[in-house]
């Protein structure tokens, strides 16, 4: 018995699909961001205007 290799279509159909078991994306918090990737906050300010972390997000009508 041997298997069949996979087609490009058949190994690429599976990368974008989510597994069931992983959670949504969120927004993280400031000092959830800070302990995760273990910058400082300026640093992750110069950062953010240097597009190489992503930007704030206003979660309020202002």
């Amino acid at each position: 018995m041997t298997a069949k290799p996979k087609t490009r279509e058949e190994s690429t159909a599976s990368v974008g699909s989510t597994p069931a078991s992983a959670p949504p994306p969120r927004l993280l918090r400031l000092p959830e961001v800070m302990e995760k990737v273990g910058l400082r906050r300026s640093a992750i300010y110069q950062r953010m205007s240097e597009g190489r972390l992503p930007k704030c997000r206003s979660l309020g009508p202002k």
